[in-house]
């Protein structure tokens, strides 16, 4: 199963706020089952969501900046964008 694992995170507060936003609940296990954000972090660097130097907090505001209807691109996209 996908989704953040709840369970394994220390954030519980961010993730209780992310889960409010109605939207964001999906992305919420509890069942002990889906990702840590520690795992989502590395992978969200190494597609160009965020940059080396970002922290698990620069991936939850993209995160809220996407349920936001705000537009969030990976580098790799905006340079396809930008030609």
């Amino acid at each position: 199963m996908g989704g953040i694992n709840y369970n394994r995170e220390h954030l519980k507060g961010e993730l209780r706020q992310l889960a409010e936003t109605g939207i964001g609940m999906f992305l919420i296990n509890k069942k002990n089952e889906g990702y840590s954000l520690d795992y989502l972090v590395e992978s969200a660097k190494e597609y160009g969501y965020i940059t080396e130097e970002d922290t698990i907090r620069e991936l939850l505001n993209k995160i809220f900046q996407d349920l936001q209807n705000q537009k969030v691109y990976s580098i790799y996209n905006e340079k396809i964008f930008e030609e």
